[in-house]
This record gives structure tokens, sequence and C-alpha cells, in this order.
């Protein structure tokens, strides 16, 4: 019986082991999408392009302004809350 208790332990610890190993590979991580830089936008209304630019202006200076608050998620220190985009949103195309 002590033995079958070992050989359970042994597969599972064997399965785990495994699991955390193919996390730690590279190309597991390379499943998550990588910052792309913005291209300029003619959508023929001038007051559109800059109103657009502006609300990524905010929301870059947002997200950038969590870095030093504590108590917030790694995510958020990287990309916008739900409020952050509706303030700016607010702020620069629907004023």
């Amino acid at each position: 019986m002590a033995i079958n208790k070992f050989n359970n332990m042994l597969y599972i610890i064997t399965i785990v082991t495994s699991f955390g190993l193919l996390l730690s590979f590279s190309y597991v991580h390379s499943a998550y999408s990588k910052a792309v830089p913005l291209v300029k936008i003619h959508t023929g209304s001038s007051a559109s392009d800059s109103s657009i630019s502006h609300f990524f202006s905010c929301v870059h200076h947002a997200v950038h302004s969590n870095e030093g608050k504590s108590g917030i998620s790694a995510y958020f220190k990287h990309e916008p809350t739900k409020n952050e985009v509706i303030s700016c949103f607010h702020k620069t195309v629907k004023h």
C-alpha cells in the first residue's frame, strides 16, 4: 500500500514539475501580444485626427501615472483601467 502512495506522489510531482518547466520556456510566453507602434491617423477631419491623438496621449499618461501607486495590480501598470479610458474619452473626444 505504501508503494502505491509513493508511486502516485511520484506521478503527481513529475506532472507538476513538467508543467512548471513548460511554462518557464519562452515559447509559451510568446502567445501574449506585444505593443505595436501607432500609425498616423488620417480620417479626413483634422479635428477628429487631433482628438484621437490626444485621446491616446491621455491614456498613455494615465497608465504612466500608475507606476508609483501602491496597491495597483501589475497589469494596470502597463494597461489602462476602464475608468481611465472613459475619463480620457470624455476629456478629449466627447467634449
